[in-house]
């Protein structure tokens, strides 16, 4: 119970850390460092074991790099990175994978991918 703790605090003190640094990047104009660093820790939460605080963290991730993205007038790299994130977010509201399953097939129609 210790360690889940305890990995809970690493993963919180990460979060709070590329958040700041993305931060400090946009502030200074560096957007396409922000994005870089966001896609290396979206990349990075994707590889950790599925949790409530890993899971949070990539929608976080996901979200913020969707915003950079929007901002430089990526709209469908966006919207994709939103789905995503919403996606994750659905799953992990105790969601069933029907209902997920469902809403992915639908959105893929729209964006006339084949499933």
């Amino acid at each position: 119970m210790e360690r889940v703790k305890a990995q809970e605090e690493d993963e919180e003190q990460s979060n709070q850390n590329w958040s700041e640094t993305v931060e400090d990047l946009v502030t200074a104009g560096d957007t396409e460092g922000a994005i870089t660093l966001l896609e290396t820790e979206v990349s990075r939460l994707e590889t950790l074991n599925p949790s409530e605080a890993a899971n949070l963290q990539l929608v976080s991730a996901l979200t913020e790099l969707a915003k950079l993205y929007s901002s430089k007038h990526f709209s469908l790299k966006s919207d994709e990175l939103l789905f995503r994130a919403s996606f994750i977010k659905q799953r992990s509201s105790g969601y069933s994978f029907f209902f997920s399953r469902v809403c992915l097939v639908d959105e893929k129609r729209k964006f006339g991918k084949k499933i």
